[in-house]
């Protein structure tokens, strides 16, 4: 079945149903999805593989608990439209509660997803629900639950002890139900229905008074789904009559016409009259002016990628003929009063129902079959592969966060929007003067006064050349959507448009405003992180490509001049050409090997938030005492002027003005990094000393012959640290600064003394640098341990995505054998391989080695 395209209209499409675990109800829910075209669906009792939710397709965010760790899953939202960005509310998350929030034309709508296990108290559960009601006061809410009680408001046949005491909730808050009477039953037991009773309504939908007057179509239906509960499904009406979704603004780049595009784009600069240039127009304007060129001549040769739902590809006709044949057989079962027949009829729908789900079995199973067998020999690296490693980039759901250390009331983003605002103040910092002394204040100074003592060349053709074949395609555009393809695409005369512009730019120290707006990308830091806190994200910073050009090129002649002149510190490896992670492991092993001191003790350095706490000020200070020329003294102060960065999620978006950081995703960020960190590696640090860095990963080493002597020159290394960081207007993460000890011994209850900014340095054995996982012997050992752990399950999900009876290729396995487990294995061999000769190492690569083959 070929995927559909997103309904435009003025509504929101809802469905409700507890699918009791089954594995085969949400397949079959998954096509009655596709055919309805629900937008959103609350679960109770979802499926869960692998202590995760799934089923729905790829396309389909979950909201609930994911994951073993949270517990076990009871209740569920499930988002099958991709033009509706949810905003799960952590603070009310329970196992058996899921709340979301999504932005709508009429306001913010909050939904809940609950179901009231029949074998507890009812009363817990309320009073949770009391609490969402009173922090949602006021607000659109509709809520979805397996309620498991009986009352006649909601057309039960009778009203038991948990129906009263949820009619009194109901009561209390001004809620209205939503049931409507002349449906099918919400619940129904085949098996019991021949005893007259086996039927019921045990599923509510509520909705306050604001929104409940939007809500149509309530409706039980008759679809076919094999569990108890019959799927709900209502239709909540907006105010826009035009359509809730706005056009995609993503191009589909394989459908590309890039003649048309390169033909619209010179035709439209010809008509702005700068192909050849106008000297009546401001630089400013020019980039402008050529940007929205670019972008025209893209609207016209690229069409606009359509928001897809999720196809079913193994549904086929003999599945939805046997459907019908199921549903046939159940209303005569149904129909039936106690007569003779009635047995048979009840085995006939049995027996149907049996062949029912072994047709989807076998059809989902070959569909897997024939696509992973196609998809994953044609294309080694492509889904298949992504999808077994875990690399897919999905549609990340945005939570709510704790404003503070502790989720008191009041104290969560209960919004879209609010939540943007949080993740804004916290990875977006401002830069506030107030505290600052004399020496930032002569900094300020110097950075706004100095300038360059000489001046480049202008750019050329052929450099040009270099930097647009660098640029890689493929990934995400900035905040006007122009592809990468777009730009390495271009021909000689737009090419000369462009760098006749950025040439006047160079020369005037010109960074242009409209390649300094960034469209911020929030992801999950790696690892266990706590979603609700704002600091467990990372910003990344989508550029415009155009821009980014321009950044490459500058930075090309930045690199040139530090190698040529070198101007930065030898210790540095981060993002400088001839070094790597590699190297700088080896110095670190090659100084503790070599000391001849009793003791060798490292200091594992970490700045809190480094890339985005980088001060402006300080960075264009060092660029002028660098001596760098003209041109990149005043182009690196535009650049670093008057930036905007925007975070948007469905209909809410919030603008912010940057005043320090580097972009993250920008090309000048990692160097304008190695220009401030640069200081620091020459401080003043004590005989017997040596620091490495990688970016803003640092290691200071020393070796010393007692303890008092480690302890002395950590106390000066610290000082000296601290007063950098001041100076610098940083902070160390002392939480996660380590210290270890790699020779020598010393009592593991007295271990040697280090504090920073007023804490003690904690003392570790093991620690993952640049990563290889060091241990305190430098046996390596941990490492093996890990590498060929993390290999062996890398490769063996792999190996269940794209088995062997599947039709994978043996030459297919052994490039991504050679191209997966070789270098997660490899990595970093040239440090430790001498250590593969001890027996432990060597047993440990090979019990990886023997699982894989």
């Amino acid at each position: 079945m070929a995927a559909r395209r997103q309904r435009v209209g003025g509504q929101i499409k809802f469905g409700q149903i507890n699918l009791q675990r089954s594995h085969i109800a949400v397949s079959q829910l998954r096509q009655v999805i596709a055919e309805d075209e629900l937008d959103v669906v609350l679960l109770q009792e979802p499926y869960s593989s692998v202590g995760r939710l799934s089923g729905l397709g790829l396309r389909t965010r979950f909201l609930g608990h994911r994951t073993h760790e949270e517990g076990r899953p009871w209740s569920a939202v499930a988002v099958a439209n991709e033009a509706i960005e949810p905003l799960e509310l952590l603070q009310f998350r329970t196992s058996h509660f899921t709340c979301a929030q999504v932005d709508t034309e009429i306001g913010k709508l909050y939904i809940v997803s609950a179901y009231l296990q029949p074998s507890h108290d009812i009363e817990p559960y309320l009073t949770h629900l009391r609490g969402i009601l009173q922090n949602l006061r006021g607000e659109h809410l509709i809520i979805g639950m397996d309620a498991n009680s009986k009352s006649e408001l909601w057309f039960s046949d009778r009203t038991d002890e948990r129906g009263a005491a949820l009619e009194d909730l109901i009561e209390a808050h001004g809620l209205v139900i939503v049931n409507r009477d002349g449906q099918l039953s919400t619940h129904v037991n085949m098996f019991w229905v021949q005893h007259g009773r086996g039927e019921t309504n045990i599923d509510v939908t509520l909705a306050t008074a604001s929104v409940a007057n939007r809500i149509n179509d309530w409706k039980v239906n008759d679809t076919d789904i094999d569990c108890d509960h019959r799927l709900i499904t209502w239709s909540v009406t907006l105010d826009s009559t035009h359509g809730r979704v706005a056009k995609s603004k993503e191009y589909a780049v394989r459908k590309a016409d890039w003649e048309i595009v390169k033909s619209e784009t010179k035709s439209r600069l010809r008509n702005a009259r700068i192909m050849d240039g106008n000297v009546g127009i401001a630089i400013q304007e020019q980039a402008a002016i050529f940007s929205r060129c670019v972008v025209q001549g893209c609207d016209k040769g690229i069409p606009k990628r359509a928001k897809m739902r999720n196809a079913v590809p193994w549904w086929t006709d003999e599945i939805a003929n046997k459907r019908r044949e199921i549903k046939a057989a159940r209303r005569r079962y149904q129909r039936c009063c106690p007569c003779p027949q009635r047995p048979v009829l009840w085995n006939s729908f049995r027996r149907l129902r049996l062949e029912y789900k072994r047709l989807i079995k076998e059809s989902k199973n070959a569909s897997w079959r024939r696509f992973v067998t196609e998809m994953g020999n044609s294309d080694p690296w492509g889904f298949v592969y992504k999808l077994g490693a875990d690399k897919l980039k999905l549609q990340n759901v945005l939570s709510s966060l704790r404003v503070g250390r502790f989720a008191y009331a009041g104290q969560w983003t209960c919004s879209i929007e609010d939540t943007l605002g949080l993740l804004l103040d916290t990875l977006v910092p401002p830069d506030v003067i107030e505290g600052e002394d004399d020496r930032h204040a002569l900094i300020r100074t110097s950075s706004e006064t100095g300038l360059g003592d000489w001046v480049e060349t202008p750019f050329t053709i052929q450099e040009l050349d270099v930097a647009l074949k660098r640029t890689r395609p493929r990934k995400a555009a900035g905040p006007d959507r122009v592809p990468p393809e777009a730009v390495k695409n271009w021909d000689l005369q737009i090419k000369s448009c462009y760098l006749r512009i950025i040439n006047l730019c160079w020369a005037e120290g010109i960074f242009p405003t409209c390649w300094k707006t960034s469209r911020l990308h929030v992801i999950k830091k790696a690892g266990d992180r706590d979603l609700a806190d704002p600091g467990s994200y990372r910003p990344i910073s989508l550029l415009s490509v155009i821009g980014k050009v321009f950044e490459r090129l500058i930075a090309n002649r930045i690199l040139a001049d530090i190698s040529n002149h070198e101007k930065l510190h030898t210790a540095q490896h981060g993002f400088i050409s001839g070094k790597s992670t590699v190297d700088a492991i080896e110095q670190l092993v090659e100084f503790v090997t070599q000391s001849t001191d009793k003791y060798v003790v490292g200091l594992f350095i970490d700045i809190k938030g480094a890339f985005d706490a980088l001060w402006w000020p300080g960075v264009i200070e060092k660029l002028i005492r660098m001596s760098c020329s003209r041109n990149v003294i005043g182009i690196i102060k535009s650049y670093l002027s008057n930036r905007t960065v925007t975070l948007e999620s469905g209909l809410s978006s919030i603008t912010r003005e940057v005043t320090k950081g580097c972009p993250q995703g920008s090309i000048l960020g990692p160097i304008l990094w190695n220009v401030a960190f640069d200081d620091f590696l020459r401080l003043d640090f004590p005989e017997g000393t040596k620091v490495i860095a990688y970016a803003d990963d640092g290691l200071i080493l020393v070796r010393a012959r007692s303890r008092n002597e480690i302890e002395a020159k950590f106390r000066v290394i610290t000082t000296n640290m601290e007063n950098w960081a001041t100076s610098a207007k940083m902070r160390f993460a002392v939480n996660k600064t380590k210290l270890m000890l790699f020779k020598g011994q010393l009592h593991r209850e007295r271990p040697p003394i280090v504090t920073l900014q007023g804490e003690r340095v904690e003392v570790t054995r093991s620690i993952m640098y640049l990563g290889l996982l060091l241990d305190d012997k430098l046996s390596f050992l941990d490492h093996a341990k890990y590498v060929g752990q993390k290999a062996k399950m890398l490769f063996g999900k792999l190996l269940r995505t794209t088995r062997l009876r599947f039709g994978i290729q043996p030459s297919t396995l052994s490039t991504i054998y050679d191209g997966v487990f070789v270098p997660i294995i490899t990595y970093g061999a040239s440090v430790w391989a001498h250590r593969s000769a001890h027996c432990k190492v060597r047993q440990a690569l090979r019990s990886s080695q023997r699982t894989v083959l």
